[in-house]
């Protein structure tokens, strides 16, 4: 029987209702999603939130994603962006169904939950630390097919230093050494991919919030200048389904709002 994941992501809520980022508000945005996750059937067994949970990294925000999400009546999984404050998610989200640590065993698979984040920067990096706490999760996790979990994604969707993991190759390296590596599932960058990596497949997931498109290489903008390279779309929103089957298989399928 296959464990069903719900993959959320970057949902950059704040700390005051009815405040808009970019013409959004961001809670009624994310009202909108669990109003489409509670018609799924089967129901997701798991919620895994990989980032920029609040825009500010503030106890309020993280309240109100607490009070939306519970809704659901699912255990979640957070992790770390770029915007959020990782003490403030200890002290958030490690009671009463919600959980901000760094592995998981449920049920046919294990789960390790990778921090990125650069604190004041907008790109990712693992640190040694977090390499070799990787390192110990998967030995921990051992005869398990495992997903893996982070804010920025390896896979080079954007070219804007902002959207990378600097560390990707050797990121990617490790995951590569251990077969029981199944998938790696990411947010950043506000759209939807898929790339095989050698032993498993990497996902990018869209945002609750709004959608981004990229500029790609060779186009005569700015990389480095977010508004020149990127643009928002706030009248599009998304999340991610992950069947994973005790055989270590995974079925993913992306869902549009307003698509």
């Amino acid at each position: 029987m296959a464990l069903r994941v719900l993959q959320i992501t970057d949902s950059h809520l704040t700390a005051k209702p009815g405040s808009k980022l970019y013409g959004v508000d961001t809670a009624h945005a994310l009202k909108n999603i669990v109003s489409a996750v509670k018609q799924l059937h089967p129901s997701p067994n798991v919620i895994i939130a990989t980032g920029d949970l609040a825009e500010d990294g503030s106890k309020e925000a993280y309240t109100r994603l607490r009070k939306l999400l519970a809704e659901l009546n699912i255990p979640v999984y957070v992790l770390p962006g770029n915007h959020d404050d990782l003490s403030q998610m200890h002290s958030s989200f490690n009671s009463n169904g919600f959980f901000c640590t760094s592995n998981a065993s449920i049920a046919d698979w294990g789960f390790i939950f990778v921090n990125s984040q650069v604190v004041g920067h907008s790109h990712g990096y693992v640190s040694t630390t977090g390499l070799n706490e990787l390192k110990k999760n998967i030995s921990d996790l051992d005869g398990k097919p495992i997903l893996v979990a982070l804010h920025h994604t390896p896979t080079h969707v954007c070219p804007s230093f902002g959207c990378q993991l600097k560390n990707a190759r050797a990121f990617t390296d490790l995951l590569n050494k251990s077969p029981n590596i199944k998938g790696v599932i990411a947010g950043h960058t506000h759209n939807a991919s898929e790339v095989n990596a050698g032993t498993h497949v990497q996902f990018t997931t869209p945002s609750t919030f709004a959608h981004a498109s990229h500029a790609h290489l060779g186009e005569s903008v700015d990389h480095d200048d977010f508004w020149d390279s990127h643009s928002l779309d706030g009248s599009l929103q998304g999340f991610r389904i992950l069947d994973l089957l005790p055989d270590g298989v995974i079925k993913s399928e992306v869902h549009w709002l307003n698509k």
